[in-house]
């Protein structure tokens, strides 16, 4: 009788407990996939295997209807109908060939770790390396389509590989809402079709959630991901790029709208995305502080940022400058204020934008209408105070020779190669004796140059 009393206070420790949080929500995701009914999370949940709601017959995935309900918001700070996943490597929680599928009130949360400030780093270089992160299948969230009939490039999810079968056919999920819920400590908080094949996708909508603690936030992959929303979304955490595009899976962007973002965490970029070719994307009434920058976005098919208010992380508290405030193509930007806050001298790069921005900016944006050259930067005076620049350019500074009494402390200058006059980043002077002027806060990019030259920002 000892002997038994033992095993059973040891059974938590080894994890069986876990165990039976996964077989008991999985068992009610199977149950109300059958009956096209509900499953309750009515208390919270340490899981150790992916969540899949699918329907195999088979012979192939049919369509999947249920509505998975839980008692939390977006801002409950994880106290109720929690879902927590102690894997990496795979969804917490799959959708295969979802038809109007209902999740509300649900924290998610993974085992993601943020290691390090995003600031200055590329995509590519952040993120925790003992979290899946592979283009294919990342360690996400919610992963809407993840399977195809075939294996992706990468293998696909390591630990679900049996789950890609059947025939490899198109058909995808549409209609799924996503309501009210908190996403964070994975790789990616939602993604859509990261097999690389299927696609759909579509009509997904996106409302009250909360996002943090992750790489990237939400990453499309496919051109048909069509009509998809994202309807009040926070991010007060870290996170290196909130919406990405291109990236994942097919590496394509779909047609997206975005209305309602608010972001005050440790954000590096707003966005990554290339649209030129394929459906435009409109985002709107956004609020962030404490952004590198708004990111890439080529907005060739007419995408459009409005209504924005969006505060760039100051120099000082980054040690540099960005590369740029936004590099662009034809994004038309409306009604926005783009700006450092408080600072009425610094201008904001929008590197490639070929029509003005319309109302509101706190400082003239620098913008260049036919490609970066000599005669279409705004406000910038090219080479004329400086004498042709051979100075290395190490830890973000630079010393240089001017023209006496051209230049002074405080003014923003661009480099560009001397070569093509091709874009390269931004400083500031931050000292001047005589013929000598010290360059500060210089961009990233900006480093180990010969034979470059210098505008300087006059207002």
């Amino acid at each position: 009788m000892k002997v038994f009393v033992i095993v059973l206070l040891w059974l938590p420790i080894f994890g069986f407990s876990q165990n039976a949080d996964w077989k008991e929500l999985q068992g009610k995701i199977d149950s109300a996939i059958k009956q096209h009914g509900v499953v309750k999370v009515e208390r919270n949940y340490t899981i150790d295997q992916p969540l899949i709601a699918a329907d195999w017959n088979g012979k192939e995935y049919r369509q999947v209807y249920f509505q998975m309900l839980g008692t939390g918001s977006m801002w409950d700070v994880g106290a109720n109908s929690v879902i927590r996943a102690t894997f990496k490597n795979a969804p917490i929680l799959s959708i295969q060939k979802g038809k109007g599928v209902i999740i509300k009130g649900i924290t998610l949360l993974g085992s993601y770790v943020t290691q390090k400030s995003p600031y200055g780093i590329p995509f590519e270089n952040f993120g925790d390396p003992s979290c899946r992160d592979s283009r294919f299948s990342p360690y996400a969230g919610i992963c809407i389509d993840p399977f195809s009939g075939d294996l992706p490039a990468d293998g696909g999810y390591p630990t679900l590989k049996a789950w890609y079968r059947g025939p490899q056919t198109r058909s995808g999920s549409t209609g799924i809402r996503i309501e009210d819920c908190t996403i964070g400590n994975v790789t990616i908080g939602v993604i859509t079709s990261p097999n690389g094949y299927t696609q759909n996708a579509e009509i997904i909508t996106l409302q009250n959630i909360r996002i943090g603690a992750c790489k990237a936030g939400i990453a499309g992959c496919q051109s048909q991901e069509k009509m998809n929303r994202i309807i009040n979304l926070g991010c007060w955490e870290s996170c290196h790029t909130l919406f990405v595009f291109n990236k994942y899976g097919a590496g394509q962007p779909g047609n997206w709208f975005i209305e309602g973002v608010n972001i005050a965490g440790s954000v590096a970029n707003i966005i990554y995305r290339l649209s030129s070719g394929w459906g435009p994307m409109f985002m709107s009434k956004v609020f962030a502080e404490n952004v590198e920058s708004i990111g890439v976005w080529d907005g060739d098919s007419g995408d459009v940022l409005s209504e924005a208010f969006i505060n760039f992380k100051y120099k000082n508290e980054l040690g540099y400058l960005p590369d740029y405030q936004l590099f662009s193509n034809s994004l038309t930007i409306l009604n926005s204020n783009l700006r450092y806050y408080g600072e009425l001298k610094q201008p904001v790069v929008l590197r490639g934008i070929k029509n003005s921005p319309t109302n509101s900016f706190y400082v003239p944006p620098v913008t260049n209408k036919y490609g970066w050259d000599s005669t279409n930067i705004k406000g910038f005076k090219i080479d004329q105070p400086f004498y042709p620049a051979d100075e290395d350019v190490t830890d973000h500074k630079a010393t240089v020779r001017v023209r006496p009494n051209s230049v002074e402390a405080g003014q923003y200058v661009v480099f560009m190669q001397m070569a093509d006059w091709s874009y390269l980043g931004q400083g500031m002077i931050t000292e001047v004796k005589g013929d000598q002027a010290t360059i500060g806060f210089i961009s990233p990019s900006v480093k180990n140059l010969k034979n470059y030259r210098i505008g300087v920002y006059k207002k």
